[in-house]
């Protein structure tokens, strides 16, 4: 497995089986596509080293919660020698995120891509109440 860095994650929480699931991945053969994990409250983040491949040679498709990058890296050492390499990589995504509003970017031979979550997924803050409240405990009573 590729080296990965989470940020801000409890083992405890629920999400970890979605981020294992998350980080399970195929690549090609033969292409060492670097890749590391990051999480923050909203998003995933995915960030992968692909020096020398333009945008245009770089194709990102999600299907049945399965995030593909495809492309070609080419390199021209003269005017008649030019090589290409293709690579292929899949991520199965978690249920807990937006793949409609999936971004990247791609700066300096590094592709980024935001992975929105889904509101449900996000943690929220709890109140807590004190002193006598009508009405609260009898939600946590049987019906009669």
């Amino acid at each position: 497995m590729r080296n990965v860095a989470l940020i801000n994650r409890h083992p405890a929480l629920s999400l970890f089986d979605e981020l294992n699931e998350f980080l399970t991945h195929e690549a090609t053969p033969g292409m060492n596509l670097e890749s590391e994990f990051f999480e923050n409250e909203s998003h995933f983040a995915l960030s992968m080293d692909l020096p020398g491949v333009k945008k245009s040679d770089i194709h990102l498709e999600v299907k049945d919660r399965v995030l593909l990058v495809t492309g070609e890296r080419k390199k021209r050492f003269s005017k008649d020698d030019e090589v290409k390499s293709k690579f292929e990589r899949s991520f199965r995504l978690p249920e807990s995120v937006d793949a409609e509003k999936i971004e990247a970017h791609l700066e300096d031979g590094v592709l980024t891509l935001a992975i929105p979550k889904l509101e449900k997924a996000k943690p929220r803050k709890i109140s807590i109440s004190e002193g006598a409240k009508e009405g609260f405990l009898t939600k946590l009573l049987p019906s009669k």
